[in-house]
């Protein structure tokens, strides 16, 4: 593997890893929002 191969793939990662970071966040902000009442005590 080449030093361009290894950085692409670092980049590749890291994008991959940001974008989970980011879908968790926006997951855990909706499911505090949004959930109802009820659900909140039985989900946790």
């Amino acid at each position: 593997m080449t030093p361009e191969q290894a950085y692409q793939d670092l980049l590749q990662r890291s994008k991959e890893i940001a974008l989970i970071g980011s879908t968790s966040a926006v997951l855990g902000w909706d499911q505090e929002v949004n959930m109802p009442p009820s659900w909140a005590s039985s989900s946790s």
